[in-house]
């Protein structure tokens, strides 16, 4: 009678070709999970845009400018009307100097003139609303999103990049834009023009205006009517 010896098991090599497999199996995971989260990501902040523009709209249809709808000077208390009338979107938080918070994305209202950008609509019944800190895939996506039709945004103009660039960078209807200048920045934007801009420097700016840190990040900024 024979007795047949065997051994059984992984050598080293075929060890290290598993852990390599699995690492890789891992990492495609990864990736694919983070891009599905920047498609949300991307996608909720859009929606966000117009439930905000819905509430301020329902909130203000029956007064005859913002700034009395909301008792003062838009820029100072529109983040905080919304908060304080629990109108800011529910996955949005509010800060205590009046902005709002969506992950790490800032949200605020300002003005910056007697009139708005694009229409040279006065003071008080014009809002801009500013989305920064963004990467760049979120300011060119955001940058090109298509309103449409929706009844509660009339879109003015907007303009990319930091607010203290305005009204140079700004983008304005066809209609509105009087200059060689505005001409050259027509609403609306299409992806290669917004691609361009959210990841270029910015004029005399010696940062890339659409880093993705905090110090230098992409801005867009809407002004709504």
């Amino acid at each position: 009678m024979k007795i047949k010896n065997s051994q059984s098991g992984y050598t080293m090599l075929e060890s290290i070709m598993y852990i390599g497999l699995l690492m890789m199996v891992v990492i495609a995971f990864v990736s694919v999970v983070h891009k599905m989260y920047g498609r949300y990501k991307i996608s909720r902040m859009t929606s966000q845009v117009v439930e905000i523009a819905k509430a301020i709209s329902d909130r203000c249809v029956a007064s005859v400018s913002y700034e009395e709808c909301i008792g003062g000077d838009v820029s100072a208390k529109m983040g905080r009307f919304l908060c304080n009338q629990n109108l800011q979107p529910k996955d949005m938080s509010c800060t205590n100097n009046g902005k709002l918070k969506y992950r790490n994305v800032t949200v605020e209202f300002n003005q910056w003139a007697d009139v708005s950008l694009g229409r040279q609509v006065p003071k008080g019944q014009y809002y801009m609303m500013l989305f920064s800190n963004l990467t760049k895939q979120e300011c060119a996506e955001l940058a090109t999103y298509d309103f449409g039709d929706n009844p509660y945004i009339d879109l003015d103009s907007m303009h990319i990049g930091p607010a203290s660039a305005e009204p140079d960078n700004a983008y304005r209807w066809p209609t509105d834009a009087t200059n060689v200048g505005e001409r050259s920045r027509l609403l609306p934007i299409n992806k290669n023009e917004a691609a361009r801009v959210c990841s270029s420097p910015f004029y005399s700016d010696p940062d890339p205006i659409c880093e993705d840190t905090p110090k230098s990040s992409c801005m867009v900024h809407w002004v709504f009517d």
